[in-house]
């Protein structure tokens, strides 16, 4: 059998299937690469919440620790307790707006206008000069 410079219909049809399964190739590892990323960013947005949660509650378990440990000092528990009853004045008179005027006036000069950092030094202040008193 003699070609006459033409392929014959069964090159044709490899040429066909060589492409399409080139094609399917490139798509197949399109997918994958798309697939794989979308699930590594959620992998890590999901580790960093995780992270920063356990690290939230790390600082809680070392300040309770702490606030236990202070109890536990012998001639400490009347002291702790004076010191959280000042606090406890000083942010009642906060939620109240029954403020000293002229501390108010001071936390919020040395909170340079800030208002979250005004009653935190508010909260300093007064039960500093609550304690004091006493």
């Amino acid at each position: 059998m003699e070609t006459s410079g033409a392929y014959d219909a069964s090159y044709y049809a490899m040429t066909v299937v060589l492409w399409i399964v080139f094609l399917g190739t490139i798509w197949w590892i399109g997918w994958l690469v798309w697939r794989f990323a979308n699930r590594n960013a959620a992998n890590a947005k999901n580790v960093a919440t995780k992270t920063a949660a356990a690290t939230i509650e790390a600082a809680r378990r070392a300040r309770d620790a702490v606030a236990d440990e202070a109890y536990k000092v012998p001639g400490n528990t009347e002291r702790v307790r004076k010191e959280e009853g000042a606090y406890a004045i000083a942010a009642g008179e906060i939620e109240r707006d029954a403020v000293q005027k002229g501390l108010w006036a001071k936390a919020f000069a040395d909170a340079d206008g800030d208002t979250q950092k005004q009653k935190a030094l508010y909260l300093k202040y007064r039960a500093s000069q609550l304690l004091h008193e006493q």
